[in-house]
């Protein structure tokens, strides 16, 4: 994922806004997903359309980005996250 957003900044002139602005420029061909595969696995049950997606988090002046997935506990910023390279 980390490589979409960063091609997003390039072709575009700045990070996406949101995972969703990220999926809808990537086409219904893309194989990145915004889909936190580890997410599923902690969770019994979930509805199709609130799966869980990483967190994404544009820092105050646009200049970089917060990348994780939250782990079993669903929040940002704890213990069990899993943190990207960014």
């Amino acid at each position: 994922m980390v490589k979409s957003i960063e091609f997003y900044k390039i072709t575009k002139g700045q990070y996406p806004d949101s995972l969703l602005e990220l999926q809808a420029s990537l086409g219904q061909e893309s194989f990145t997903s915004i889909y936190d595969p580890t997410a599923t696995r902690t969770l019994k049950s979930f509805d199709a359309k609130e799966r869980p997606t990483f967190f994404y988090q544009l820092t105050d002046d646009k200049t970089h980005y917060y990348l994780l997935g939250v782990g079993a506990d669903q929040k940002p910023f704890t213990n069990d996250d899993l943190i990207g390279p960014h």
